[in-house]
């Protein structure tokens, strides 16, 4: 299994000013599309107010789970530099599945 879950507000800012949950945001909504729209795969995509959530299709193996796997770990690096400045606005938790 690979995917990933966001959780909760960063506290940066005030809600459309804090560039922590925008950057956030936007790294996770681009690997989400990355795995569903360029990569097509089948994943459980859920949104809902400060909870987003993207797991794949536990049928995706080999290649298309190489490939969606560079997603997720671009993804990570990017959250990862991100916790580097914010790292009181930002945590994060991984696990091996």
């Amino acid at each position: 299994m690979a995917g990933f879950r966001c959780d909760g507000h960063t506290g940066y800012a005030a809600q459309g000013a804090d560039i922590v949950c925008s950057a956030v945001s936007a790294l996770t909504q681009a690997a989400a599309n990355g795995i569903t729209e360029v990569l097509k795969l089948p994943a459980a995509v859920e949104a809902q107010d400060a909870s987003f959530y993207v797991m794949l299709d536990r049928s995706v193996m080999g290649e298309p789970l190489e490939k969606a796997q560079i997603i997720l770990q671009t993804m990570a690096l990017g959250l990862r530099s991100i916790a580097d400045t914010y790292g009181d606005y930002i945590k994060i938790f991984e696990r091996e599945v």
